[in-house]
């Protein structure tokens, strides 16, 4: 990180009576003001830390929609993230098409939100139609539902990816599905909602946690 950056970033908390002790092992961000010109998926196929989302994607069928014009916001599990599951989980979800789609929508918000912009909601809702709840930890961490997010601002010509540390898995979702299992023969997807917006007064002091650690993306 930049010395003039970290400095500031430490007068504000100053100013602020904030402890700053934890927010250097908060969130990363990606810098950068250049108009993105690869989409999300593209990101991703270039990206070895995805190659896992991606097989998923490409499972689902969801290759497509994600290189659409969005825009979207995807909070994108690492292959750790994926290697964390329940043994056996994966291999379950990419062999049942219906529930890898629910649990991969359950990424994705509709709309580009930037990491700041994220930090000033309680929830947003995701395609797959549940809400994602948002919360600002008080080391300078944020998580979302039970993930936390490790990078952002990863800029698409479509849309804005956050990195996790883990996978989302819808409420009603199996957590361990069987392969051999018969899927319901549903086949519609909820439309998404509305979103639950709360703006927070301390935004911009708690954005510190995602601008600390700027680092240029891969």
């Amino acid at each position: 990180m930049e010395p003039k950056r970290l400095v500031s970033a430490l007068l504000v908390c100053v100013l602020f009576g904030v402890a700053c002790a934890g927010v250097a092992q908060g969130v990363t961000t990606t810098a950068g003001n250049e108009t993105p010109s690869l989409t999300i998926v593209q990101i991703a196929q270039a990206d070895p830390d995805f190659s896992t989302l991606v097989t998923a994607l490409q499972a689902a069928g969801l290759v497509e929609t994600l290189s659409g014009a969005g825009p979207f916001t995807v909070f994108a599990p690492t292959n750790e993230a994926f290697e964390a599951l329940p043994p056996g989980t994966l291999d379950a979800l990419l062999g049942n098409k219906t529930e890898l789609t629910r649990v991969l929508t359950h990424h994705v918000a509709p709309g580009s939100y930037l990491a700041t912009q994220v930090i000033a909601l309680s929830s947003l809702q995701t395609v797959q139609g549940d809400p994602l709840e948002v919360a600002v930890l008080s080391g300078g961490g944020v998580r979302v539902g039970e993930a936390n997010i490790v990078e952002t601002d990863i800029r698409a010509s479509n849309g804005v990816i956050h990195v996790i540390d883990a996978v989302l898995l819808p409420a009603a979702a199996t957590a361990t599905p069987t392969p051999t299992a018969t899927t319901a023969a549903t086949t519609s997807s909820p439309s998404p909602s509305g979103f639950d917006v709360l703006p927070i007064a301390v935004t911009a002091l708690v954005g510190l946690a995602f601008l600390v650690g700027t680092r240029g993306h891969r």
